[in-house]
Order: structure tokens, then sequence, then C-alpha cells
């Protein structure tokens, strides 16, 4: 549901603390690096795209976090890292709120961006859940994304042209083959700007995929916001 729709204190409240940001159809946003979390608001029989939504915020390393209107009967998927499951109760609201900025405002040390993900989730041609092909691609991102990936070759992987593999691929993970490498490589960076504070900028760039560090630098900013290195001041 839109923000619009929940309980005006629940509302209210979530507006007060994150930089709101509601995608409805275009979950593409999750890509982008400065989403640190997502939030879906689930009715009763809107649980199709949970098991493929949670999967991509797992490979992507955000946080998914689902309110359930009420309890369902239907299946869902086990909480994980990268999924938590919560009975949206507005007298119990504040104190979920509370967690949440314990976790991600005073723990990562900036505002967070909490991308709201209104009801109906819609994406073009839906599977409920990954292909075993598709996370054999994924692990293949996973375990080279340090190196030169060309979509040709991770189509012929699957023995697909590169066009049919582009439009498979934005049609099962709701983004694209280059916005989900990039948004692979841009995580690591700012994982090791943090973690490697002594090592250049070349260094960290060649570390994720990137060669030219001019190049770097301004992907890097286009998509963060900062520098390379205004980002590691900060961290």
């Amino acid at each position: 549901m839109p923000v619009s729709d929940l309980p005006v204190s629940c509302a209210e409240q979530l507006t007060d603390v994150f930089d709101v940001q509601e995608c409805f159809e275009d979950i593409s946003i999750i890509s982008e690096p400065d989403v640190d979390m997502c939030v879906l608001f689930l009715g009763n029989r809107e649980t199709r795209y949970l098991g493929t939504l949670g999967k991509l915020c797992d490979n992507l390393g955000k946080k998914l976090f689902v309110l359930l209107q009420s309890p369902l009967q239907a299946p869902l998927p086990a909480s994980s890292d990268s999924l938590e499951l919560s009975l949206l109760d507005e007298s119990f609201f504040p104190a979920w709120l509370e967690r949440l900025k314990l976790r991600y405002l005073i723990s990562a040390k900036a505002s967070s961006k909490a991308i709201i993900i209104p009801r109906p989730l819609t994406m073009p041609s839906p599977s409920a859940s990954i292909s075993d092909e598709l996370k054999s691609v994924i692990r293949f991102i996973d375990d080279n994304f340090h190196q030169e990936v060309r979509e040709e070759e991770v189509a012929s992987l699957c023995h697909y042209s590169p066009n049919y593999f582009s439009k498979y691929f934005h049609r099962e993970m709701g983004i694209s083959f280059r916005n989900y490498l990039t948004s692979k490589r841009l995580s690591q960076a700012q994982r090791l700007l943090k973690e490697q504070p002594k090592s250049k900028i070349a260094y960290i760039a060649y570390q994720c995929g990137y060669h030219d560090v001019s190049y770097f630098s301004r992907i890097f900013k286009k998509k963060v916001g900062i520098s390379p290195a205004t980002y590691r001041h900060q961290v």
C-alpha cells in the first residue's frame, strides 16, 4: 500500500525518520547505492513476488522489511539476513521504527533512504521464485565482478542470445543486467573504502572491476552522490 494508506500516525513517523521514496512499479531503484532498505506493505493476497524481491535484496546487500496487514495463510519465506517479516500494528509501530533508527541511522552515522514499495507490486511477466539457471548467473557475477564481465558472455552461459538474455534478466530480477552489475561493484567499493582506509582509490577501483580510476570516480559520484575519497572520509 502507499504511505498515504497507512494509519496517519505511522505515516508521519515514517516520513519524519527516513527519506522516503515510493518506487511504485520501478523496483530498479532498489539497486541505487544510497538505498539502504526497502519496506513492503503486504495485503492478504499480495505475496506473489515476495520471494523474488527478497532474493534481489539479498544479492544486492539491501534489507527488506515486510509489514503484513494481518496474519497470512499463504506460505511466506523465512526471515533471513536480508528479509524480516513483521505484523503492522499501530500500537507497536513506534517501537519497530525506533529499532530501525538505531540500526540504520546511528550505526551508519548518516541518514538512510527508505524505499517504499506500494501495492500492488507489479513486474512484467514475473516468476514467483528465481530459477536455478538465474541463480547460476548471479553466482557467476558474484565470482567475477572484479574483472570484465560482458553481458554477451553471461548470455552464452545460458545458451541465450544477448537480446533475449537482457529481457530475461530484467523480467526476472526487476532491474537490468548492467544496473545489477554496477550496483554489485559499487556496493563492494563502499565496503572496501571502509575496510581498507590506506588503500589507494585506484586499487579499490581495480578490485571492483574498474581499471580506469577516472571512470570509477565518475560512476561512483553519479550513483552515490559523493566522490570515493569524500565517502571514505565520511564513514
